[in-house]
């Protein structure tokens, strides 16, 4: 390793000591000489770094700056790419009389340090590409490096997207970031990585459609995009059952998906009355619907079909398209996104047990914390398709019979063809919190009702 100090001239706004460190690769040993730095009379706020390049790789150095209060201290001023300009970043040739000009921040004016990093190591980034609906939600992904050190900086170029941690790093390790929601037509941005671009795009449009049930009452639906997602789990998840194999599934359709589970007052209104015979788990009309088997809502006379022709009769959109969700469907709603325990994260050391969790306690409804019944839909926090409950309160029907998930990939699964007991999701009050997770999987026979088990509607576009 060497290094160089050059003092800066005092300028106004900026008053600098620079310090140029090396890093080398085991085939390359880049140096930096002649360091010169400025700060320009001309433009807001420019400072000028010059530097001689040599011994870098056939394609070219990386060089990246970092900036600090004290010259032991860390790095706390981190230009953000759209600052810099020159011979920065991937791909730096040799050549005497380099120039990096930075476009500082109004108020630059204490004395700072900065270190320029020259370096041979290869930089990648996965996944380069994200979609998000209008809702918005938040991300990650990996910087891989090829060695350590190898500094580099994640900046944003929108204003919708924020790089919420990992926005610096010096080897691999992960960026998160979040993506605000929409108000607007569809939008494309980037965060770039020494060079390398992770594209963000966000849906425009309408973000969620409300369906007049009889009576006025309003039942609310949000948009899923269509996608990738791994389903089931992987080995190492702690609360893991066998028969939640991880298989990459690609769903080719949005879809719609029911803001709540449907609610006792939303029944009512469709099919005239509640269902009685499981007791008495919570009453009200924001409270979910539960004692309803599968052929209850999707047999004949059932719910779907009732609600069917009143969208029709009433020339709404959608008649016919009302159903439940593919278990598909429901999983990819319910990570929203993610591939964790739950939506909101691990909940780690949370998984067998009626006990509190404190992270899982603003998200989920279970046996810890749910007082022995359900509760009112909506008063936990959403995901980041902002979809509610889809963690505890009521178990919920999907159209799917129950079988063995494919090892492969697939694309659309239907679920099983034959078989007679039908698919539930996403746990209920009346279980312990690691029977919440987004991957496990339940089912009963199609006439089965109980105090924990209610349902959400889906709706094809």
């Amino acid at each position: 390793m060497k290094s160089a100090k050059a003092a800066a001239e005092k300028r106004c706004r900026l008053s600098a000591v620079w310090s140029f460190l090396l890093f080398t690769s085991c085939l390359h040993a880049q140096t930096v000489n002649n360091v010169r730095v400025q700060q320009l009379q001309t433009g807001s706020h420019p400072v000028e770094v010059l530097y001689d390049l040599a011994a870098a790789p056939p394609e070219g150095a990386y060089v990246a700056l970092t900036f600090s209060l004290s010259a032991a201290g860390p790095p706390t001023v981190l230009p953000r790419t759209a600052e810099l300009s020159g011979d920065v970043g991937r791909g730096v040739p040799n050549g005497a009389n380099k120039r990096i000009l930075w476009n500082a921040p109004a108020g630059t004016c204490a004395t700072v340090f900065a270190t320029v990093w020259a370096t041979g190591c290869t930089l990648s980034v996965a996944p380069s590409s994200r979609s998000f609906p209008i809702s918005g939600g938040g991300g990650t992904f990996t910087v891989t490096t090829s060695q350590t050190p190898c500094s580099w900086t994640a900046s944003s170029n929108a204003d919708w997207i924020a790089v919420t941690s990992g926005s610096t790093g010096s080897g691999t390790q992960n960026v998160t970031y979040a993506v605000n929601s929409n108000p607007g037509p569809a939008r494309s941005g980037t965060i770039t990585v020494a060079g390398q671009v992770v594209t963000i795009d966000q849906a425009g449009g309408t973000d969620e459609i409300t369906v007049s049930l009889p009576g006025g009452v309003a039942l609310v639906l949000v948009r899923i995009p269509a996608g990738t997602f791994l389903m089931g789990s992987p080995g190492a998840e702690a609360g893991r059952v066998a028969d939640e194999v991880s298989h990459p599934v690609t769903l080719t359709r949005d879809f719609y998906m029911g803001k709540t589970e449907v609610t006792q007052k939303q029944w009512r209104a469709v099919m005239g009355s509640t269902n009685a015979g499981c007791g008495t788990f919570g009453d009200g009309d924001n409270y979910p619907i539960y004692c309803v088997s599968w052929n209850d809502i999707a047999g004949a006379g059932g719910f779907l079909e009732k609600l069917n022709s009143h969208l029709s009769s009433t020339g709404q959109p959608g008649a016919g398209a009302f159903r439940l969700p593919s278990e598909a469907e429901w999983e990819r709603a319910a990570r929203a996104q993610t591939q964790t325990r739950f939506s909101f994260g691990d909940a780690a050391g949370a998984s067998g047990s009626c006990g509190g969790s404190p992270s899982a306690d603003p998200h989920v409804w279970w046996c810890g914390n749910s007082s022995s019944g359900t509760q009112p839909v909506a008063l936990k926090l959403p995901n980041a398709f902002g979809l509610y409950d889809m963690h505890g309160n009521v178990a919920e029907w999907c159209q799917d019979r129950y079988g063995s998930y494919p090892a492969a990939a697939v694309t659309d699964p239907p679920g099983p063809l034959t078989g007679t007991v039908r698919v539930l999701r996403g746990g209920s009050w009346f279980l312990d919190l690691g029977l919440c997770r987004s991957a496990v999987r339940d089912y009963e026979g199609p006439n089965f009702r109980s105090g924990s088990i209610g349902f959400r509607l889906a709706r094809s576009l």
